[in-house]
């Protein structure tokens, strides 16, 4: 097994994708510290070293690192609390998120702050203390993405956190009245807009590509905007499908159900579409068994009331 330094594996990367060092250390670091790094000869946080990959489209844990046991301890906790986030397991969260905070309370690096603000305005989102969560949030996002109010979908690089906390501001707006939903749409275009042009990482974006889709679609359906709406969610499962995963599968599939549905009653598709998009959303919710058992029962029972449906389970 062939062994790298993992400075000059950023270099490497970075030289084939074409992103200059600049891009590449907005907001974590100097160029001149990236430079360094990339020359094995400055020092770098494991935290840090997750930043870069992230923007260079890959997860530190595809490769083999030899790290300090107190940051191999500070990952876990990462990891922890980002788990405890994707199941709302929030007395969790806030627990371990204390235990964290106390870990890295010597610390000045930004990214151990950032962190720790965008989790702690996940919670307060959850908590619908909405403003004091855009307060943290743009905190947060300005520590390593300081132009993100300007045209950073063309400008900027950015890892999935940096995405993750984006996608986060834009529900929040959409949680708030007025113009602030507005501004939610044009920050989930933008997102959009920018996994696009990330194709290339189509695994390291799929999430984030479905998770933004649903809200879009959704947005399309209340605006009677169908066809387009179906045109985005059958893109959105054609990405989440090259990677084989299944990122909000079901919710695509039922978004893609209603929009066949709809354009059905004026003969644009046929109906017989939209029950077997509302068949496969029912069979692959059954997958989660009680994760989503509501949702199971809800469609079942729309397919029995509307397409006089039995189901085979």
């Amino acid at each position: 097994m062939e062994t790298v330094k993992i400075g000059e594996l950023i270099g490497q990367l970075r030289r084939k994708q074409n992103i200059t060092l600049q891009q590449l250390s907005r907001g974590i670091c100097s160029i001149a510290t990236l430079g360094r790094i990339e020359e094995s000869d400055g020092k770098m946080t494991y935290i840090m070293a997750g930043a870069f990959f992230e923007r260079l489209g890959y997860t530190l844990d595809k490769f083999e690192c030899y790290v300090s046991q107190k940051e191999l301890d500070e990952y876990n906790l990462r990891n922890e609390i980002r788990n405890a986030k994707e199941h709302r397991r929030l007395a969790e969260m806030k627990l371990a998120l204390e235990k964290y905070a106390k870990q890295t309370a010597k610390k000045e690096a930004g990214l151990e702050r950032q962190f720790l603000d965008s989790m702690n305005a996940f919670l307060l989102f959850e908590e619908g203390n909405y403003d004091k969560a855009e307060q943290l949030l743009r905190k947060a996002i300005e520590l390593s993405v300081p132009t993100w109010e300007e045209k950073w979908e063309q400008q900027i690089l950015l890892g999935y956190t940096e995405i993750e906390m984006l996608v986060l501001l834009s529900d929040i707006y959409d949680k708030e009245e007025g113009q602030k939903q507005a501004e939610a749409e044009a920050l989930q275009w933008k997102i959009l807009g920018y996994l696009e042009e990330r194709k290339e990482h189509r695994e390291n974006i799929a999430k984030a590509y479905a998770e933004v889709s649903c809200r879009l679609i959704a947005k399309l359906i209340e605006k009677q905007e169908y066809a387009r709406a179906l045109y985005l969610s059958e893109k959105a499962i054609t990405v989440i499908g090259k990677v084989s995963r299944m990122y909000h599968w079901v919710e695509l599939l039922c978004l893609r159900g209603k929009c066949l549905e709809e354009l059905s009653k004026d003969g644009k598709v046929n109906s017989q579409q939209a029950r077997n998009a509302y068949q496969e959303a029912y069979y692959i919710a059954l997958l989660y068994e009680t994760e989503k058992e509501e949702l199971a029962q809800k469609l079942k029972k729309h397919l029995e009331e509307e397409y006089q449906w039995e189901s085979i389970k």
